[in-house]
């Protein structure tokens, strides 16, 4: 299919408020790639892929955090200590091609 039809066929979209149907048409090999890969998540409502399983290392984190915790201290800032120690030392995971991490 030539550059010159492919561009006819997303202004006939455009043209008739098919707005879905023009973002089809102009989404790049990187962005095509990167729809693919999360596409199967997306169909099993939001689940883990096959091969992973549930995260629990942010309930850990958080759990160590509160157990060497200060009870004197507010709760405010115990809370706000232990989420800065999950996100110091939870695991990260990219994905091919991705500028977003995880998902």
């Amino acid at each position: 299919m030539s550059a010159d039809v492919k561009e006819k066929e997303k202004q006939e979209a455009l043209e008739k408020k098919e707005y879905w149907w023009w973002a089809e048409k102009s989404r790049s090999a990187r962005l095509n790639y990167l729809r693919k890969a999360v596409w199967s998540k997306a169909t099993k409502g939001s689940s883990f892929l096959p091969g992973i399983e549930v995260c629990t290392d942010s309930m850990r984190l958080y759990t160590e955090k509160f157990r060497e915790a200060d009870p004197a201290e507010a709760f405010i800032i115990t809370r706000a200590r232990a989420f800065a120690h999950m996100l110091d030392n939870i695991p990260i995971f990219i994905i091919d091609h991705s500028r977003i991490v995880g998902y």
